[in-house]
């Protein structure tokens, strides 16, 4: 008989749990390979939508009030297949993201802009 305690998540696993172990073990990796953790998303009158996460390492702060704020003053790029409606102009979800945080695009996935910016309310579009 195999027991393991893993941390966190307040029970013990036993041989017949293995196969339930390895898909914990193996989404922890994907988890951490994409770098996307996503600690709190929440809504309150003052502040609109506000999401705290960790990119590519780093943790951001970031309001659906700030990213219409300073993409209001971008002009948007052509050529991408996935982008996101701000004030009735389309932009490419990765120059949103790379605007909005102190990342290069290479930092980050289309998947992981698109999930963010759709977390904080934005219609996401694929053409």
């Amino acid at each position: 008989m195999i027991s393991i305690n893993i941390t966190g998540l307040g029970r013990q696993f036993g041989s017949g749990d293995l196969l339930e172990l390895l898909l914990l073990l193996t989404l922890g990796v994907v988890v951490a390979i994409m770098g996307v953790l996503v600690y709190r998303c929440s809504t309150s009158s003052r502040e609109g939508r506000r999401m705290e996460f960790i990119l590519a390492g780093r943790r951001h702060n970031l309001t659906r009030e700030q990213v219409e704020e300073k993409m209001d003053k971008v002009e948007p790029e052509l050529g991408r297949q996935h982008f996101v409606k701000l004030k009735g102009r389309e932009y490419p979800v990765k120059q949103v993201l790379a605007t909005m945080l102190p990342l290069s695009r290479l930092d980050f996935t289309t998947q992981q802009a698109r999930r963010i910016l759709a977390r904080l309310g934005f219609e996401v579009i694929e053409r």
